[in-house]
């Protein structure tokens, strides 16, 4: 997982970035953390982006970001889904692959 600090966001064009919004003050965000680190560390063909959205303001408001954690499916240049909220390991591995298909 890599963390945005400085609103510079790169893409990889090869694969599925995932954009994980979160908060210092999130509890829910604190929960998921440890999951997406650990689905970064499984998938080799997902790059997960870790943004702060108090640290990273412009990028929050670009993807019009109103609540955290939230999870930015994007692949090929395009949004592919968004995720609001606290979900289950499974949930995400799901929809990744619904995406990777």
């Amino acid at each position: 997982m890599i963390e945005i600090t400085n609103n510079q966001l790169e893409l990889d064009s090869e694969k599925l970035n995932i954009l994980y919004f979160s908060a210092a003050w999130c509890g829910p965000c604190k929960i998921l953390k440890p999951v997406m680190t650990e689905i970064s560390g499984e998938r080799t063909d997902v790059n997960i982006l870790y943004i702060d959205i108090n640290q990273n303001m412009e990028i929050a408001g670009k993807y019009e970001i109103m609540s955290v954690p939230t999870l930015i499916f994007i692949k090929g240049g395009e949004v592919k889904n968004k995720i609001v909220g606290l979900q289950p390991k499974t949930n995400i591995i799901h929809a990744i692959d619904t995406i990777q298909q």
